[in-house]
């Protein structure tokens, strides 16, 4: 794109630039959704959850044996 700034061609910049973001961004979207960069942010969440499960079920046996008061 630069060259062609430089040449004096900016609408063949802009239309070079459109056709990169039409490309880019819908790329981007599906492989960020659905690939493998999405366990970059499910599996810390999917590890918090089971830590947080796994404390529920160490502390619910003690909290069994107290009489329930209303």
């Amino acid at each position: 794109m630069h060259v062609f700034r430089y040449l004096g061609f900016g609408m063949t910049c802009h239309f070079l630039y459109a056709a990169h973001v039409i490309v880019a961004t819908p790329m981007l979207l599906v492989e960020m959704s659905f690939g493998k960069w999405s366990h970059m942010i499910y599996r810390p969440l999917a590890l918090y959850f089971e830590a947080v499960k796994e404390r529920v079920r160490r502390q619910a046996p003690a909290e069994e044996a107290l009489p329930h008061v209303l």
